[in-house]
C-alpha cells in the first residue's frame, strides 16, 4: 500500500510505505417502510409478542447485501457481524383505557431479543401513538430480523392499524 503526496520543494511526488493494508469494509444496509397503511393488525392473545405483518404494506427501501421479504417485514442478514437496527412507527389503536400499553421489541429468526420499547395511551379513546427504538445486535450469517409487537391485559387481541413505520439494518 503507498500514499503519493505532492511535495512543494522541487518534487513531484514522495513515496511513502504505510506497511499494511487497509481492508474497505462491505456495505451493508436494508431498508423496510409503510406509508400510508390502512390495513388492521390484531394482536395475539395474552400479551404473546407476534411479528409486525399487517399484510403486504411493507415496502422495500434501499439494499445492499441484505434480502428484504415485504410481503411479511422481515429482513434477511446475509453477512455475519454487528448491525445498528433502528425502528418506528405511528399507530391508531381502538378506544382503550388510558395508561394501556403495547410493547416493541426485535426479533431475530422469529425470536423477540430482551430489549422493549413501549408507548402507552393517554386517553380513552381512539388514539394515534409514536414508538421508536434502536439496538446494536450481533448476528450470524442469514439470521432473519423482523419487528415483534405485544399488547398488556387491556390491548392483547386488539386491533391497531400501522400507518408508517420504517425499520433500518
Amino acid at each position: 500500500s503507498y500514499l503519493l503526496t505532492p511535495c512543494m520543494k522541487g518534487f513531484d511526488f514522495i513515496e511513502l510505505n504505510l506497511g499494511y493494508e487497509y481492508k474497505i469494509g462491505k456495505k451493508i444496509y436494508g431498508e423496510l417502510y409503510i406509508t400510508s397503511g390502512a390495513t388492521s393488525f390484531t394482536l395475539a392473545a395474552a400479551s404473546a409478542y407476534s411479528r409486525l405483518d399487517p399484510g403486504t404494506v411493507w415496502t422495500q427501501g434501499l439494499i445492499k447485501n441484505v434480502t428484504t421479504t415485504a410481503a411479511d417485514g422481515t429482513m434477511t442478514l446475509a453477512n455475519a457481524g454487528t448491525y445498528r437496527v433502528d425502528f418506528w412507527a405511528n399507530f391508531s389503536t381502538a378506544a382503550l383505557a388510558a395508561g394501556t400499553a403495547y410493547n416493541f421489541k426485535v426479533a431475530l429468526d422469529g425470536t423477540p431479543t430482551g430489549r422493549k420499547v413501549h408507548v402507552h395511551k393517554t386517553d380513552p379513546g381512539a388514539e394515534t401513538l409514536f414508538v421508536s427504538g434502536s439496538a446494536l445486535l450481533t448476528v450470524t450469517a442469514a439470521q432473519v430480523l423482523s419487528i415483534h409487537i405485544a399488547g398488556d391485559a387491556t390491548s392483547s387481541a386488539t386491533a391497531i392499524t400501522v400507518d408508517e413505520a420504517n425499520m433500518i439494518a
